[in-house]
């Protein structure tokens, strides 16, 4: 999927968002040794108002920047953000499938319209 290791985990009371951070190694640039760090937002709520078998996982749009986490001099790299769509990170796309899949799921097939395992 992702092939990440884990970075913070943060909750929000208020809201009921998950905030999930994960590093990767980026291949943007080979040899530089750069970081890619993917933000992706999760939030856990009821299928429907006052539904207590069912609980819903939505996910929100992922985010990455890249990082240089080594040592020694480091790069500084500036974030081109002009209020675009920005792109999913690569291997983002399975993302739902996989989750479900972890958690012994269905997830829904915005194709076909429908739940699937």
């Amino acid at each position: 999927m992702l092939s990440a290791k884990p970075g913070d985990i943060e909750w929000d009371d208020v809201t009921g968002e998950l905030a999930v951070t994960v590093k990767r190694p980026d291949v943007t640039i080979p040899g530089l040794g750069l970081t890619e760090v993917i933000g992706i937002p999760f939030v856990v709520s009821a299928e429907k108002p006052g539904a207590r078998d069912t609980l819903v996982i939505r996910i929100g749009q992922s985010e990455s920047e890249i990082q240089d986490d080594g040592t020694g001099p480091r790069l500084s790299i500036a974030s081109n953000n002009s209020g675009e769509d920005a792109s999913e990170p690569a291997g983002s796309e399975n993302l739902q499938a996989a989750l479900a899949r972890e958690m012994k799921g269905d997830f829904w097939d915005a194709d076909k319209e429908i739940w699937t395992k």
